[in-house]
């Protein structure tokens, strides 16, 4: 896509639009649609960033299908569910994984009306007690719109939406970035990337229809962080309960992995500087 890297440096200066200098942000992956392989890329984006000598901390908060723990085949002692319900501290839940990532595992089956808006709150106050110890948080949301997932892409940085060329996916992912400005999160601060492409201009013109209708109807524009292609790797690594990026370093769709990863970087660094 022609423009992008121009586009997205320019969205720097107001993706982290309330923070202070050197504040590390919190990344938000969402979908409005379960099956984009949201999970998938929060993960391996999280990987990648840690790859590139950051520390990343990635929190699962799908409370009902929490995912993270099974994709890197951890049976973890303590969850976020643990956290909420004040059994444990928010530094007692943190699993170390690897040298520069850590996660905070999700459970499934936790009671959608236990998080309240005040409960999503502390956990952010939270989360940013642990602020000096990361360069990168990122949450794995659930999919759809909730009240929930919305309260919590409010209280991040920056919003990324995965979606994927299925017109379904495409229309969900137009109608999560209309909630998202319903909910009073109007920054430029979000950002698309289009995963399980057939090939790349799969992936542009499912990613150019996005952006036509978020900018035809709601009068907004969502850059274009990366294009996914499917592949046969990318499923056994799922079944297979491995980080993808970790086994499969010179794959290409490692490569577009890791492009995301530094333009996320960019955009922080290039937001702490226009501070």
């Amino acid at each position: 896509m022609i423009g992008q890297a121009q586009r997205i440096s320019e969205l720097s200066r107001a993706a982290l639009p309330h923070t202070r200098r050197n504040h590390t942000p919190v990344l938000a992956f969402t979908s409005g649609k379960g099956g984009t392989g949201k999970s998938f890329m929060s993960l391996n984006t999280a990987y990648a960033l840690s790859e590139l000598g950051k520390k990343v901390l990635l929190i699962d908060f799908d409370i009902n299908f929490a995912a993270q723990h099974i994709l890197v085949d951890v049976l973890p002692e303590y969850s976020l569910s643990d956290y909420l319900q004040r059994k444990i501290g928010i530094e007692e839940a943190i699993y170390e994984f690897g040298p520069n990532l850590e996660f905070i595992f999700g459970e499934s089956g936790v009671r959608e009306a236990d998080l309240t808006p005040t409960v999503i709150s502390k956990l952010f106050l939270d989360v940013d007690s642990l602020d000096r110890q990361y360069d990168f948080i990122i949450i794995d949301t659930a999919a759809g719109g909730g009240e929930q997932v919305l309260s919590v892409l409010k209280k991040s940085d920056i919003q990324i939406v995965v979606a994927n060329p299925e017109p379904t996916a495409v229309m969900d992912a137009y109608v999560i970035v209309k909630l998202m400005l319903k909910y009073g999160i109007t920054s430029d601060s979000k950002f698309v990337i289009v995963n399980k492409a057939n090939n790349l201009e799969e992936g542009e013109i499912a990613y150019r229809n996005i952006n036509a209708a978020v900018k035809n109807f709601l009068k907004v524009e969502v850059p274009l962080l990366g294009i996914i292609l499917d592949s046969d790797e990318i499923k056994r690594s799922s079944f297979s309960q491995r980080i993808f990026l970790k086994e499969m370093k010179g794959n290409s769709e490692a490569a577009r992995i890791k492009e995301i990863a530094r333009k996320l970087l960019k955009i922080k660094q290039l937001a702490n500087s226009n501070q």
